[in-house]
């Protein structure tokens, strides 16, 4: 085999390594950015829920500290998949959370409509 042969197939490997690792790279960049904008989205979410639960404590300070405690859980994965699935499902709790809190406060504002004199 000629040398620069092995020489072209060594370039190739490292070639190859490198798209790999700059893809796998930009995909962690972009999932970072991506579970920002969720922890984001979290915090704002948050601050619709202004009652108290049982023992004082407002319900948006409970859901901020329990969604900082999740995202530091997780601060640390370096597997692209596992991060993805963590921002769909934490995307559409976010959602689902925030499409009850709509539909109940609309039927509490109705129920409120129906009860005013007219």
């Amino acid at each position: 085999m000629h040398p620069y042969a092995l020489h072209a197939k060594a370039k190739i490997r490292f070639m190859s390594y490198r798209v790999n690792n700059t893809t796998h790279a930009m995909a962690i960049r972009e999932l970072r950015a991506e579970s920002l904008k969720l922890y984001r989205d979290i915090l704002r979410a948050t601050k619709l829920f202004t009652w108290p639960n049982d023992s004082g404590q407002l319900w948006s300070d409970i859901l901020r500290k329990n969604a900082r405690q999740e995202f530091e859980q997780a601060r640390m994965e370096k597997d692209p998949l596992v991060i993805t699935r963590l921002l769909y499902v934490g995307r559409d709790c976010l959602n689902q959370t925030t499409d009850r809190y709509i539909k109940a406060a609309s039927s509490i504002n109705s129920n409120i409509d129906k009860s005013r004199p007219s």
